[in-house]
């Protein structure tokens, strides 16, 4: 790997330490970059369950966006929150296309215990604004779902999910795998469907908590080094799998991925 790169999520924090920025960073410092977070939301969670959560006032959002884009030289942002002000989101999108900076969307819309974290629209409002400046977008099955039903209304298969929100984006879309898709990425790319295949069973497991996060954050350090997306979309998805075989549960049972300096460079060689 080159000398390090700077990378910003934009993601809420998670007490548990198990996704949100907490995820974020740590798999940032897997990496070799040096992570720099902007936190718009506060949870509280178990990772089954949430408590509550708090969005930062927008005077608070904006002004860490700034601070955060004045302070470095930003090679990839992550954003994984949609509770971001309107002049946020317009500074994001115009700070990417300015640098050219590769912007990866996690979009997180549901809380841990499966309710809906915005109103409906909102999240399609963010992601309208930003379609000109997105590289990827990574939402898991029942993200996609969700966004494509409000793009257009009716039961859509993943394929189409994956199509529908692609050709409105511009943007590479990748549908991570869960459960009802064995564990394989969903990869749509200017009309074209790729299954990418995790190179290691699932566990058997009730939950994992982070591994959305930990991938998005992974893919958005790989194309910091200007990986190749399909490379950098492979190595994403292996290296979650190993964390998640390497991490460990929380008393409340679910799975925390862990991704280390040493699996990350295991994952590169």
């Amino acid at each position: 790997m080159e000398a390090a790169k700077t990378c910003i999520t934009i993601a809420s924090s998670d007490p548990t330490g198990g996704a949100g920025v907490q995820a974020d960073l740590r798999a940032f410092a897997a990496a070799g970059c040096f992570g720099v977070a902007v936190i718009p939301m506060v949870t509280a969670q178990d990772g089954v369950r949430t408590v509550g959560y708090s969005i930062l006032p927008d005077d608070l959002v904006c002004n860490q966006l700034a601070c955060a884009i004045a302070s470095h030289e930003i090679s990839a942002i992550k954003l994984g929150c949609f509770a971001m002000p309107d002049a946020a989101v317009h500074e994001l999108r115009r700070i990417c296309l300015h640098r050219e900076i590769p912007l990866v969307v996690d979009p997180v819309l549901v809380t841990a215990g499966g309710d809906r974290l915005y109103p409906p629209g909102q999240a399609v409002q963010v992601l309208e604004t930003l379609r000109p400046a997105i590289r990827v977008l990574t939402p898991n099955g029942e993200e996609a779902r969700l966004l494509a039903t409000e793009l257009h209304e009716g039961e859509h298969d993943r394929p189409r999910q994956a199509q529908l929100l692609g050709d409105w984006l511009g943007a590479v879309v990748v549908i991570t795998g869960g459960d009802d898709a064995g564990g394989s990425d969903l990869v749509y790319d200017d009309g074209d469907h790729a299954e990418v295949r995790p190179t290691r069973p699932p566990l058997p497991v009730p939950f994992v908590h982070g591994a959305g996060c930990t991938h998005s954050a992974l893919l958005t350090a790989l194309l910091a080094y200007r990986w190749e997306l399909p490379a950098a979309l492979s190595a994403a998805q292996s290296m979650t799998s190993d964390a998640i075989h390497s991490g460990f549960s929380l008393r409340t049972g679910v799975r925390v991925p862990v991704i280390t300096p040493e699996s990350f460079r295991a994952g590169v060689e």
